[in-house]
């Protein structure tokens, strides 16, 4: 009945839905013959230049960087929000982080409270639970579960903090109840490289050696990295110790630790692969590897992620799509994060609810779309904000103040100097669909009612502090 209700709801939104692809833009690949089992592996903070297949010269992924090598890769994917729960947000339910609004937080007669995603939202997880798909989610974040994605899903698992070998346990085991050809949905969320950065001595000294000795103060920083970082975004760090003292070679250390931590998730990654196989499963199943956002080290002045960067350190993340009967290669072109959810629904034989923002990069006849200058949009809600990147170029609008940036991200990929000397055309294009894109956005709550409000627990704020989202 919620499946139908929401075609409904979004037949009325179509005028929001995806622009059309000409024949021209179309490659035709081999279609997917079988439904089949569909796993989305997702990297909490994995940043894409960090990985061999795009590029990083320290072989810390050779499974990642195998699995690219036989999957579609796209270069340029782009996460909608800035911190977790937006952009998984996103990925479930089709729609940008200020539609869904599952990261809207509030104090609230001293209590603090979060928005959840409403109901009325089917999410990726109901589409393949109504069509029959035995649907598991494992979250290493707590907060998948207190912000309503689960919905849809039949088995949940969520270990705050876990590390990935508890994963493939959990994963093996509900692998074992479905009937052998029964299809499945996963949804695996690892805690790792989130920002602590623990990685054990002896993957550390597999990539690198014996670490460089460090000072005094870089011992204790880095010791202490996940304190730090919330003392800075909170504004509360002492005269005698702040991060931002952390000396370049304190700051190489930190990369290299995040580095040996997706080195390790990299060598349990070919435990999961090698899982599916024995149950001969992996011929006919989409594996989709991708992250939520990246973190960042200093290259805007900033550590980790945070509520409300926009540059492209946070958003830039991994698409590595794994599809049945389907050709590797290396896609170039822009692309949504959670453009995964129509995606893999179209492959297959689904139909993803109408409507949603989310655009599928197939057709319904199993083609792959590849589309030229689409507009990404990406959303911070702390310091309301939201960029588009189109034809290699970049906006971020401040919706307070109402001034812009802009970027030629060709010419400046690191995004070292905004407002550069661009034709106004561009400019006023640019600024012209963020326009188009709030409007559609505030039409689009217009039809969905209040925000529902829950109550975050105790134990749940506390280990939310712990991560410096509160």
């Amino acid at each position: 009945m919620r499946l139908a209700l929401l075609i409904v709801f979004g037949a009325f939104l179509a005028g929001c839905a995806a622009e059309e692809v000409s024949e021209a833009e179309q490659q035709v690949l081999p279609r997917v013959k079988t439904p089949p089992n569909v796993v989305i592996f997702l990297m909490d903070s994995l940043r894409p230049d960090f990985l061999g297949c795009y590029g990083h010269p320290v072989k810390a992924s050779p499974n990642i960087d195998a699995l690219a090598a036989e999957s579609l890769q796209f270069m340029n994917c782009y996460g909608q929000g800035c911190w977790t729960v937006p952009s998984v947000g996103a990925l479930m339910s089709g729609y940008l982080p200020s539609v869904h609004q599952v990261a809207n937080i509030r104090n609230e007669d001293g209590k603090i409270v979060h928005g959840t995603l409403r109901e009325q939202f089917v999410t990726m997880a109901e589409v393949f639970q109504a069509a029959g798909y035995e649907t598991g989610a494992f979250f290493a974040n707590c907060n998948g579960e207190i912000k309503g994605l689960t919905q849809g899903f039949d088995c949940v698992w969520v270990q705050h903090r876990a590390h990935i070998e508890s994963h493939l346990q959990e994963v093996e085991a509900w692998l074992s109840t479905i009937p052998q050809g029964k299809p499945f949905f996963a949804y695996i969320h690892t805690w790792d490289p989130h920002f602590g950065y623990e990685p054990s001595p002896e993957v550390f000294k597999e990539l690198f050696g014996e670490p460089a000795p460090l000072s005094e103060n870089d011992r204790f920083l880095i010791s202490n990295y996940a304190k730090m970082v919330q003392a800075f975004y909170d504004r509360k760090e002492t005269k005698v110790l702040r991060l931002t003292e952390l000396s370049p070679q304190g700051m190489d250390h930190v990369r290299k630790l995040y580095t040996a931590v997706i080195h390790h998730v990299d060598l349990n990654l070919s435990g999961l692969i090698q899982m599916l196989k024995t149950r001969g499963a992996w011929d006919n199943t989409i594996f989709v590897l991708t992250a939520d956002h990246g973190d960042e080290f200093r290259e805007h002045g900033g550590f980790v992620h945070n509520h409300h960067s926009l540059m492209n350190e946070i958003l830039h993340v991994p698409l590595i799509m794994k599809v049945p009967g389907v050709a590797p290669s290396r896609v170039e072109v822009t692309t949504s994060m959670f453009d995964i959810f129509p995606s893999v629904a179209v492959l297959c034989g689904l139909q993803p609810p109408l409507g949603i923002q989310a655009r599928s990069m197939f057709t319904a006849t199993g083609e792959f779309s590849v589309l030229h200058d689409t507009a990404v949009f990406s959303e911070a809600e702390v310091e309301p904000r939201i960029s588009v990147i189109q034809g290699g170029l970049k906006c971020i609008l401040d919706m307070e103040s109402g001034s812009t940036l802009y970027f030629n991200l060709e010419a400046d990929p690191g995004e070292k100097n905004p407002n550069p000397s661009l034709p106004s055309a561009d400019k006023e294009r640019m600024k012209a669909l963020l326009n188009n894109k709030l409007q559609e956005n505030e039409r689009i709550r217009g039809t969905l009612g209040p925000l529902e409000w829950e109550t975050y627990q105790a134990e749940v704020i506390n280990q939310l502090r712990a991560l410096g989202y509160l």
